[in-house]
């Protein structure tokens, strides 16, 4: 009977120390998830949707809950987004900002980041859609002898102040490209050669924000890319020939044959 009353105890102490301890455990859990969450929510607040995805991630793993799963869910979901708008991949994009705003038990704010930028699609396609017929128009402009059409044009895309948004990258390098071809060219009748001289020379004395490429070759301009691809520069892909240009010049009048991030401003 004692021993059988010693056991009873001995196991009743075990379940309550192994009580205890899960207790404690549980405790610590809640405060790495507390803390988790609301740096999580932090780094939502300041659109830093990668951050927000480490947090909430850590939250998960701590304390497994529906919560921190779906808010997990929306900031992979947004950096995701993010990507595929910078990619020019609009369609995929707003299918996955959809996820983050139907999300069940989600975070609010990522939900409402989410309506926003499906509204900024929409307007980002309509101005994509302008800026391209221009430089489309422009094309033909150039191919019918109008330059002055032509510059007119491309000088709408170039100057508009979105422009340099990774969203219109291709748009803006095609405009680009297209204005640096013709330049000095002599496509014109004679009546309107004047004319359209001094419109393709004002276009390569940096009117417009385009610059002279001088001997700067593609494979130097990749070459530069991917120098700050190596330094970590984001969204290098993002930067038009005509930037890399502008970079490339400035590090060289330092004396540099590698260029910087900083070498993008014209000096």
């Amino acid at each position: 009977m004692k021993k059988s009353i010693l056991i009873l105890t001995t196991l009743g102490a075990v379940v309550l120390m192994l009580a205890g301890c899960s207790s404690s455990n549980g405790s610590g859990d809640s405060s790495v998830y507390n803390s988790a969450m609301a740096n999580g929510d932090n780094a939502v607040n300041d659109q830093n949707y990668s951050e927000a995805y480490a947090y909430y991630k850590s939250a998960n793993e701590a304390k497994n809950d529906d919560k921190s799963k779906a808010s997990e869910n929306q900031a992979k979901n947004l950096v995701s987004a993010q990507k595929q708008m910078n990619s020019h991949k609009f369609g995929k994009a707003k299918t996955t900002l959809n996820k983050v705003k139907d999300e069940s038990n989600g975070n609010s704010t990522m939900k409402s980041n989410a309506k926003d930028l499906i509204s900024d699609i929409k307007n980002i396609k309509s101005d994509r859609s302008d800026y391209s017929k221009n430089v489309k128009n422009a094309k033909t402009f150039f191919e019918s002898g109008n330059t002055e059409s032509a510059i007119a044009l491309l000088k709408e895309v170039l100057n508009a102040e979105n422009i340099r948004d990774a969203y219109y990258s291709d748009i803006y390098k095609d405009a680009v490209d297209l204005l640096l071809d013709h330049t000095g060219s002599t496509t014109t009748s004679s009546s309107s050669s004047s004319s359209s001289s001094s419109d393709t020379g004002n276009a390569a004395n940096g009117d417009f924000d385009v610059v002279d490429r001088g001997n700067i070759s593609a494979s130097d301009i990749e070459k530069a890319r991917q120098q700050l691809r190596d330094q970590g520069v984001k969204n290098v892909d993002a930067w038009s020939d005509n930037d890399i240009v502008i970079a490339i010049k400035n590090a060289a009048a330092d004396g540099r044959s590698t260029i910087k991030e900083s070498d993008i401003k014209q000096k």
